[in-house]
């Protein structure tokens, strides 16, 4: 019982609140945007809820997480990371369909698409990764 109260407080209350905003927010807007029958019958907001939801258990997994657990599972994450990305340059059309030369998602079926990394990743528009890196780089420098 102990624990569960520990990775419980750890949560940050305002951020919750914004999550959870943004999350009701997004599904009244995708909801109330495909009543116009212009997209068919595919249900966005159903596919946005699901998102949302991946990512809360996501959040809930990392935050009952100690920090030394997180810096034991760094590494294995990143060369896995990189594996897959490695995978994604050498797979099939099927799974990975270019786009503008580039492979950049996994489409799996039922699932939908992937994107295994932003970052690590070579992107063939060179301005976002400036941007990036202008980003990263102010707030590594307001920081201190």
């Amino acid at each position: 019982m102990n624990s569960e109260i520990i990775w419980y407080r750890r949560l940050d209350s305002v951020i919750l609140f914004i999550l959870i905003s943004f999350f009701i927010l997004s599904l009244v807007f995708i909801y109330s945007s495909q009543q116009t029958g212009q997209y068919g019958t595919q249900n966005f907001a159903m596919k946005q809820g699901i998102n949302y939801m991946i990512g809360f258990l996501i959040l809930i997994f990392v935050a009952k997480l100690d920090i030394d657990q997180i810096e034991r599972i760094t590494w294995p994450s990143y060369i896995a990371l990189f594996f897959i990305i490695v995978v994604l340059n050498y797979s099939p059309k099927s799974i990975a369909y270019p786009v503008l030369g580039a492979k950049r998602w996994f489409m799996i079926p039922y699932v939908g698409s992937i994107q295994p990394s932003l970052f690590v990743y070579q992107q063939p528009d060179t301005g976002m990764v400036l941007l990036y890196f202008i980003a990263i780089g102010s707030m590594l420098y307001l920081s201190g």
